[in-house]
């Protein structure tokens, strides 16, 4: 049995090279970031780790630094959203 990400992986900082390696597995192998691509990226936004339970998906979203009041890290299901 498959251990549970909203446990391990989702709780610990260090997993990043694992996401990011899985990103560029899911993309054919390769992923190109244009340099505009990263200097869009401003101080603000952040990206959301979430974790749905019934579908079994990590779910990233960017979302900005001043949409975060009452943010709520805890999802049950995507469906909630």
């Amino acid at each position: 049995m498959a251990k549970d990400p909203s446990n391990s992986i989702l709780q610990n900082r260090d997993h990043l090279f694992t996401f990011l390696t899985a990103l560029v597995k899911k993309n054919g192998g390769v992923l190109v970031l244009t340099e505009d691509e990263i200097t869009n990226v401003e101080k603000n936004d952040l990206v959301s780790v979430k974790y749905d339970v019934e579908a079994k998906e990590i779910i990233f979203e960017v979302t900005s630094l001043s949409d975060t009041s009452g943010y709520s890290a805890e999802v049950k299901s995507r469906k909630d959203n």
